[in-house]
């Protein structure tokens, strides 16, 4: 199903581009299709398809039975993020069965995705079938996992079109949204930083460069203290706090140090290429390099600090694809200089999965079941 799933998307996601120029309403279609079968496949599979289906799912729902209307939900002491609370509390509303909340999860994320791409594609002119393919390779395994966290990561995506449209006070709102679902959000405010600073001279950029590299080496020497700051000022509950402070169980260990020389060697080839062939602007490029930079530093951290760190990362990856699909729609680049940039491309998702495989305690990839369509 995962195999079908990959096909269906890319399959409407090309047709989708292709009518995009010449019929939108035609390309709206397509990427309606695209939200229905992950939708149906994703969202009716079965409790346990995904390891935090078993951990927050019936939590939850069960949790949000206790809620007797709309106005007690922001008051009530749950430890839980308000925002799936809110998931859940509807989801009570529809049934009761815990799995109808796996649906509307699915829902949400997936139409903030979809459009997200639609609003951002008329920004960046990047192509719909290149992002989903790689969104696909990236994130579609993990979108069940990490169910709370692609929340957040979905309305931050379809709020990047208004940081692109120089909206930002639409963008805070997104930003906020987005808390209520994982605090974790917040790191894409950097992203808010980049963007004020891209339209100014190359000093200025420099210097914006520079500041963010130091909040992030800050951040690394003074992880601890950070998030003893943030649960001191209520930013982190205890739930987080517990899970990600210094007597945390998910302490590195710092084995699979190889991976990291290999990933940023990766993404530094990468960027050479862009550079090299122009095929993309230049302030474009700004953005590939910086994103690039934010993804490593997390990914550096989890070799180091606590082993979940990277999916931090995974805010930045997920604005960097755009940048990457703008890229490899460029006639600038040859099909054998193409060709080299996917491979690169394949070697960074292959080693990075290895390595979040190692992090999870080597799960694998989870198969797939699913009591209502049948399948088992």
């Amino acid at each position: 199903m995962w195999i079908l799933l990959s096909i269906l998307n890319v399959v409407f996601a090309y047709y989708a581009e292709k009518s995009y120029d010449v019929n939108k309403a035609q390309c709206k279609f397509f990427l309606f299709l695209i939200v229905v079968a992950n939708v149906i496949i994703l969202g009716l599979r079965d409790i346990g398809v995904g390891f935090d289906t078993n951990v927050y799912i019936e939590l939850y729902f069960q949790e949000a039975k206790k809620i007797s209307g709309f106005r007690d939900l922001f008051f009530t002491e749950s430890e839980g993020d308000k925002g799936f609370l809110l998931l859940a509390w509807v989801s009570t509303l529809l049934g009761n069965d815990p799995r109808i909340l796996m649906f509307i999860t699915e829902l949400f994320i997936i139409s903030f995705v979809i459009i997200g791409i639609y609003k951002s594609k008329k920004l960046l002119n990047y192509n719909i079938t290149w992002f989903v393919l790689l969104f696909v390779l990236c994130f579609q395994h993990d979108t069940i996992n990490l169910m709370r966290q692609f929340c957040a990561m979905s309305i931050l995506f379809y709020g990047y079109s208004f940081i692109l449209q120089k909206r930002y006070g639409a963008y805070l709102i997104c930003q906020g949204s987005a808390l209520l679902f994982h605090t974790t959000s917040l790191v894409l405010l950097l992203v808010l930083l980049l963007h004020l600073s891209l339209n100014s001279s190359k000093e200025i950029q420099k210097i914006a460069l520079l500041s963010i590299a130091v909040i992030l080496l800050l951040f690394l020497f003074f992880y601890f203290k950070f998030v003893d700051f943030l649960h001191s000022t209520g930013l982190m509950q205890s739930l987080y706090f517990n899970r990600y402070g210094e007597d945390s169980n998910l302490l590195t260990d710092g084995a699979m140090g190889m991976a990291m020389p290999l990933l940023l060697g990766i993404q530094i080839l990468i960027y050479i290429f862009a550079k090299k062939t122009q095929c993309i602007l230049p302030n474009y490029l700004y953005m590939l390099l910086t994103l690039s930079m934010f993804t490593i530093v997390f990914q550096f951290a989890s070799f180091y600090t606590i082993k979940n760190l990277y999916r931090l990362g995974y805010y930045f990856y997920l604005i960097l694809i755009m940048y990457y699909a703008s890229m490899f729609q460029s006639k600038k680049i040859s099909i054998t200089v193409l060709s080299y940039l996917f491979v690169m491309m394949t070697m960074y998702l292959q080693v990075k999965s290895i390595y979040n495989d190692y992090v999870n305690h080597n799960p694998g990839c989870t198969v797939y079941k699913s009591e209502i369509l049948g399948i088992k």
